[in-house]
C-alpha cells in the first residue's frame, strides 16, 4: 500500500469516528493514536506548448480517426473529456462578420460502473467561450466528416452506429491511450487541459477570464489547481521586477 493510500484511508477512518464520539458516545477514537505517513501529492507538470505543438503535428488525420479531433478540441479549448464528448450542434455558433464562432459548455457525459449518464458539468455551471479559428476548424472539419458519411445526429461525436447517443468518455481514452503508448508515452488526456490554463495565465490573461473559460465557481481554485510554476511564468516574473525596479538602489555600505 503506498503512503498516498493509507493517508487517505486514515482521513476516512478518522472522519467515521469522531462522528462516531461526537454522535454516538464511541469513547475511543483509534486514529488519534496513529501515526500515518507524510505525503504530499508532487506538483503535476504540465507538457510545454512545444511539447503540444509536436503532439498536434504527430496526431493522425483522416476520416476514421474523428477521436484526434476530439484531442485537438481538447488542446484547443481546454475542456473536459465528458465535456467534449457531451457537445451537440446546438451549443457552436459559427463565426460571423460580428466576431469569432462561441461554444457553449453545458453538459458532461460520465460513466460509472459501465452505466453512462448525461448531466451538468463537474462545477455544475454552464459556460460560453469564444473559439480561436484551429477549434472553429475542428467542428467544422467534424461536422463534414459526419455529412460525408452521412450519419445525422444531434451530438458533434454520436455514438456509432446509432447516432441518438453521444460518445462514452471511455472511447475517448481507450484511443489516446493506446497512441500515446508509441507517441506520447507517460502524457496524460487531462494534461492538456492543465496546459491550456497554464499558458493562459503564463499569458497574462485576467484569472476571471481563466475561471470563467475552465468554468470554475472560484478564481481560487484555477489558481492553486491549475497556476503551474513554469520558467516561462519565472522569466516573466524577472523582467515584470526589472523594468518596474530595474538594478534598485546603491548598496548600502556597511
Amino acid at each position: 500500500t503506498s503512503d498516498a493510500e493509507v493517508v487517505a484511508i486514515h482521513r476516512v477512518l478518522r472522519a467515521a469516528l469522531r462522528w462516531g464520539r461526537a454522535k454516538r458516545g464511541l469513547p475511543t477514537v483509534a486514529t488519534e493514536y496513529a501515526e500515518p505517513p507524510v505525503h504530499q501529492t508532487p506538483e503535476m507538470k504540465p507538457p510545454t506548448s512545444a511539447a503540444v505543438l509536436a503532439l498536434l503535428g504527430q496526431l493522425p488525420g483522416g476520416d476514421d480517426v474523428h477521436w484526434s479531433r476530439a484531442v485537438r478540441l481538447l488542446v484547443f479549448t481546454g475542456m473536459r473529456r465528458g465535456e467534449v464528448v457531451g457537445l451537440s450542434w446546438d451549443d457552436f455558433t459559427p463565426s460571423d462578420e460580428n466576431g469569432p464562432g462561441r461554444l457553449k459548455v453545458a453538459r458532461s457525459v460520465r460513466e460509472v460502473r459501465g452505466e453512462m449518464s448525461i448531466g451538468t458539468t463537474k462545477g455544475k455551471r454552464s459556460r460560453e467561450m469564444p473559439l480561436t479559428l484551429p477549434a472553429e476548424t475542428v467542428l467544422v472539419a467534424q461536422r463534414m466528416w459526419l455529412e460525408d458519411h452521412g450519419m445525422v445526429s444531434k451530438w458533434v461525436f454520436p455514438a456509432v452506429p446509432d447516432m441518438t447517443s453521444p460518445r462514452r468518455p471511455g472511447w475517448l481514452s481507450t484511443a489516446w491511450g493506446r497512441w500515446r503508448k508509441a507517441n506520447a508515452p507517460g502524457l496524460r488526456l487531462h494534461e492538456l487541459r492543465h496546459h491550456w490554463a497554464t499558458m493562459l495565465l503564463d499569458e497574462g490573461v485576467p484569472i476571471n477570464t481563466v475561471q470563467a473559460w475552465l468554468g470554475h465557481a472560484d478564481a481560487a481554485v484555477t489558481l492553486s489547481v491549475y497556476g503551474h510554476r513554469t520558467r516561462i511564468g519565472e522569466q516573466m516574473g524577472l523582467d515584470a521586477i526589472n523594468r518596474a525596479l530595474g538594478s534598485g538602489p546603491p548598496a548600502i555600505k556597511p
